[in-house]
């Protein structure tokens, strides 16, 4: 009887053991690393231009008399391992992002994109 009993105990636990994996891309789709960016021009483009480029902004900072749009895509990586007394998970996060300074007159002063791109997501 202890025998079936120490059994079932074991099989139990291996029933409910497993691993995970997943993946996540939340955010903007990263256009900014597509041919799109080609026509961006400091001095020459405008909010719209880059709305109609890149959709809405996941962000808009006021300056004073400055506009900053921030585009921003992240990428969740997670792995796991789900034991009966132990628990295990790993996230590795990464982010892409393009920030574009606009003046007061709505024209382009400047622009970044992250230094280490993701690919691209669409």
């Amino acid at each position: 009887m202890a025998f079936i009993r120490s059994t079932t105990a074991v099989l139990a636990a291996l029933l409910v053991a497993g691993c995970s994996i997943a993946h996540r891309h939340d955010g903007t789709p990263n256009e900014w690393r597509s041919e799109l960016a080609a026509g961006i021009e400091v001095g020459a483009t405008t909010q719209q231009d880059i709305i109609g480029l890149f959709g809405p902004p996941a962000g808009i900072i006021e300056l004073h008399d400055k506009s900053v749009f921030t585009y921003v895509l992240r990428y969740d990586y997670t792995t796991g391992l789900t034991l009966v007394v132990f628990n295990y998970y790993d996230t590795d996060i990464h982010y892409d992002r393009a920030v574009f300074f606009f003046g007061p007159d709505e024209v382009l002063e400047t622009y970044s994109f992250s230094k280490q791109p993701l690919e691209r997501y669409e």
